[in-house]
């Protein structure tokens, strides 16, 4: 499995609605990489990305009660997270 480069990922308004910065918290100041997005709605939610990974990590954690699942959900959560992280369910 290869490791997503962490967030924060922001939007850079300052060039364009569009352009999303990936690792813009680099040390060094250098940005690692710059994606433009077809549209301002898949910008938002590439920024997004991160984020929502690390919530439904927490959402899985939380849902279970004593190392058993509760109903569906958090198998179909792990097959998300799983799908994220570029692993196979």
């Amino acid at each position: 499995m290869n490791k997503h480069t962490p967030g924060p990922w922001v939007l850079d308004s300052g060039v364009s609605s569009n352009v999303v910065l990936i690792d813009s918290n680099a040390t060094n100041g250098a940005v690692g990489e710059i994606v433009d997005c077809r549209n301002h709605s898949d910008a938002i939610l590439i920024a997004a990305a991160p984020d929502l990974l690390e919530a439904l990590k927490v959402a899985r954690h939380m849902i279970v009660e004593d190392g058993t699942p509760i109903g569906w959900s958090v198998s179909r959560i792990d097959e998300v997270i799983a799908k994220a992280i570029g692993e196979k369910p």
